[in-house]
């Protein structure tokens, strides 16, 4: 083994321990723990569930029926949006929407958009919870070439990714969440997916999980 490869290895196993260690005392907001949002043992393995709902098993005539009361504006009959409010005197700090599957009975996708830092969970506590991701994609430009004002990195497991805005261009255990997508396990997509890599977006930089670094570090890794 090279001493490159020592020093990456201990980097890495320092950033999940660091990880861990945040995520043993920093406290999670109450609403995002009474979620259910890190109880994988409760989910399925590797899994996350909302609200008591995980994606591929639960009913979805039983997930609408026990989620409609809490529902607001747009309801359809493959649809329900729920809002939450965790902070004082605040409102709507959290949307989660509710998708059917593809396969007309269980609950399919997911996506929880938080709209304020102070009520959403840290990367921390991901990693605490479910250890390093399989993947990440940085977008740093759109499209048409462009650069984004700030950098976005999607950390990819293999039944959920979570999206990640980076003002400062660094990934650090306390940097906040701000969307999780909760995949189908029904979806059977037309181009090719996969969990680990975006192989769609034009201008994405898949890589290999390399800790909390700045973005130029992981700009310069290999491609995956």
């Amino acid at each position: 083994m090279t001493l490159l490869s020592i020093a990456l290895s201990a980097t890495l196993a320092l950033s999940i321990g660091l990880a861990r260690h945040i995520g043993q005392f920093q406290p999670l907001p109450a609403l995002i723990e009474a979620l259910g949002l890190y109880a994988p043992e409760q989910c399925g393995s590797g899994r996350i569930c909302l609200l008591g709902m995980t994606p591929g098993y639960s009913d979805w005539q039983a997930t609408r029926s026990a989620l409609l009361p809490r529902a607001r504006d747009m309801l359809y009959t493959n649809q329900l949006v729920v809002s939450l409010d965790i902070l004082p005197k605040q409102v709507d700090e959290i949307f989660i929407y509710f998708f059917q599957s593809v396969d007309k009975r269980a609950l399919g996708r997911v996506q929880a958009l938080f709209r304020s830092p102070e009520a959403a969970p840290s990367v921390g506590w991901l990693i605490a919870q479910h250890g390093a991701p399989c993947g990440i994609s940085l977008y740093t430009r759109t499209a048409s070439g462009y650069r984004l004002p700030q950098a976005l990195i999607t950390l990819r497991y293999p039944h959920f990714l979570v999206n990640v805005p980076l003002p400062r261009d660094h990934l650090d255990a306390s940097t906040r969440i701000e969307s999780l997508y909760l995949h189908d396990p029904a979806y059977k997509a037309e181009r090719r997916l996969e969990a680990c890599r975006d192989l769609i977006t034009d201008g994405v930089q898949n890589r290999a999980w390399a800790g909390f670094a700045a973005v130029w570090r992981y700009a310069s890794l290999p491609r995956r």
